[in-house]
């Protein structure tokens, strides 16, 4: 007897390949020693970078640049001398003369930030065991501490062969001290022996080393490195580590900010910084204060020698002529022809004064030069009147014109370089911290 086998129908059940999800998480289970031991591996390096890291301090000084009431319209040299060199200053000017190599030079050399000067503290973990500390600590092996040991160095000059290289200082008993040049794999050099207070000089085949230590807070055997930088590079990275802008838009307040790990380190930089540009400020105003006494200087004996030579020519005339009466028209032009004439003789010595500092072309210049020949041409109205008048009142008008206005130019120049020596006197810039 035979059997039939029927095929399987096509619609007949079939088996469905499992979900994705039970297959990820059957990798995931998989793998989860390894998972856990990531997260652990991740969790200890981030707690053991937050334990060992440094935090980041941020020290800002602000600025304030005061503005001179006076425009392009020049100062009068007859008027208030401390606007004739309080010049109109912006934001974007101050804030290239802070980023000036000579403000950021005088800083670097005020601080002696070219002499790197700290105590050999624990690895890694020193620093917190440092702000927690009260007092000195006793040296580990190595010199290394983790104290409040502090080391003051006045001066520290090397060849220039050596300068950033490393420089070990160990404390010793009684004031007494040593310095060793270090190098890499422990390499060390000869042993030079010191005293605080007192001058150490080392000779080397490269040159020199000057090291003046003037204290040292630490117990024998705890050890300082000290590295000598060069004034060069220092002052350049100062220059780019000190970040200057101005704060809002034409608030003429400039800021000037430091990041550091050392928040009273970068917090004297910045003062030393704002004090070499307030200097440099008083400075650059005493000088342009200088500048225009010496421009009076010249200018006075010139002017009173030709009033001397118009009060002649006016008793010459008197004494010729008599005494000559002259019509109110004549005494209403002659006070116009002297106010006019003042003017004109002011605003010529102010162009002399401002073509020391600028070209022909610049704003004020120019400005001085519009207003010199508006009143030239009401010089030449006024003195077309005065033509009309009879000749022996035009000479009287002439002679007693010149007596005024260069007695009132002598007197008035004279008075303002008096008030300009008390306002240099005063020391006081255009910029406040």
């Amino acid at each position: 007897m035979s059997h039939l086998t029927m095929p399987e129908s096509r619609g007949g059940p079939t088996a469905r390949p499992p979900h994705p999800f039970r297959r990820y998480w059957g990798m995931l289970y998989g793998g989860r020693r390894t998972i856990v031991a990531s997260a652990l591996i991740c969790v200890a390096a981030g707690a053991l970078y937050a334990l060992c890291a440094r935090p980041v301090y941020r020290s800002d000084v602000l600025f304030q640049v005061e503005q001179s009431p006076t425009d392009t319209k020049p100062a009068s040299p007859t008027g208030d001398p401390s606007s004739m060199f309080d010049l109109k200053t912006d934001a974007a000017t101050e804030i290239e003369v802070l980023k000036s190599r000579a403000v950021m030079a005088r800083a670097v050399d005020t601080t002696k930030l070219y002499i790197e000067a700290r105590p050999r503290y624990v690895p890694l973990i020193g620093w917190r065991l440092v702000n927690g500390a009260d007092g000195l600590s006793s040296p580990l092996p190595g010199g290394y501490v983790y104290g409040t040991e502090r080391i003051d160095v006045a001066a520290f000059d090397v060849p220039k062969r050596l300068y950033d290289k490393s420089f070990a200082l160990t404390v010793g008993r009684g004031g007494a001290y040593t310095l060793q040049r270090t190098g890499l794999f422990g390499r060390k050099g000869p042993v030079w022996q010191g005293r605080i207070g007192e001058p150490l000089h080392a000779e080397t085949p490269d040159g020199n080393i000057d090291l003046l230590v003037r204290g040292i807070d630490g117990e024998p055997g705890a050890r300082f490195d000290l590295t000598r930088h060069g004034e060069a590079e220092t002052t350049a990275w100062l220059q780019k580590n000190v970040l200057i802008s101005e704060r809002g838009k034409q608030s003429n307040i400039i800021g000037a900010t430091l990041d550091g790990s050392d928040a009273a380190h970068i917090s004297s930089i910045l003062n030393a910084v704002g004090d070499a540009y307030l200097a440099q400020n008083t400075q650059r105003k005493s000088e342009a204060a200088d500048k225009l006494i010496r421009f009076m200087d010249a200018q006075l004996p010139q002017l009173k020698a030709q009033l001397e030579a118009a009060e002649g020519r006016f008793n010459a005339y008197r004494a010729s002529h008599g005494s000559v009466n002259t019509s109110d028209e004549a005494l209403a032009l002659r006070q116009q022809s002297v106010d006019i004439e003042t003017r004109i003789l002011t605003l010529q010595q102010q162009r002399q004064e401002l073509l020391t500092r600028f070209m022909n072309k610049h704003p004020a210049v120019v400005a001085v030069d519009a207003q010199l020949a508006d009143a030239q041409r009401s010089l030449a109205a006024v003195r077309e009147q005065i033509q009309k008048l009879p000749a022996v009142e035009q000479g009287v008008l002439q002679l007693q014109r010149d007596v005024t206005v260069d007695t009132a130019l002598y007197t008035n120049l004279l008075n303002a370089r008096q008030q300009m020596m008390l306002a240099r006197a005063s020391k006081t810039g255009t910029v406040r911290i």
